[in-house]
């Protein structure tokens, strides 16, 4: 693979060793592998995604994670953390739609706090209903998926 390539999360794990940085008893509820697996994207890094947003105004800024930080991790000030992937592959803008606002409201969770595979769910979801031409909402989603926790 050469450095221009990307990797996919399970390559990422694959590839890069389980090393558990985070001592922090308050995060002890994140599972291993975001508490496991940093960021190898750097601010200079050509590969780092930066369309967050509609075109037009621009209203939010894209960091990378600084060493030792993860998704888990507590960021200062108004910012968040989300997987790329939810921008890149999945097409995710912010401001959140009111839909995606609404189901992380009834799930009572940060976006960033959802596997992955769950956002893939909000947005095939979304992209299903405008294709069938049913209005896409918070009762139907929770109607048709259901939550389940893990401890």
């Amino acid at each position: 693979m050469s450095d221009t390539e990307e990797m996919t999360g399970s390559q990422a794990t694959s590839k890069h060793k389980l090393v558990d940085t985070i001592t922090d008893p308050v995060l002890a509820w994140v599972a291993p592998e975001p508490r496991g697996i940093a960021s190898t994207i750097t601010a200079q890094d050509p590969r780092l995604f930066t369309i967050v947003e509609e075109a037009g105004a621009v209203n939010w800024e894209v960091h990378a994670p600084a060493e030792g930080e993860r998704i888990c991790s507590s960021y200062t000030g108004c910012s968040f953390t989300m997987y790329e992937m939810a921008f890149k592959e999945l097409g995710f803008r912010l401001p959140f739609n009111d839909l995606e606002a609404g189901i992380f409201g009834r799930l009572k969770v940060a976006p960033s706090q959802l596997h992955p595979n769950s956002l893939a769910f909000i947005r095939a979801y979304e992209i299903l209903c405008r294709y069938l031409e049913v209005e896409a909402t918070v009762a139907l989603f929770f109607y048709i998926f259901q939550i389940q926790r893990q401890k």
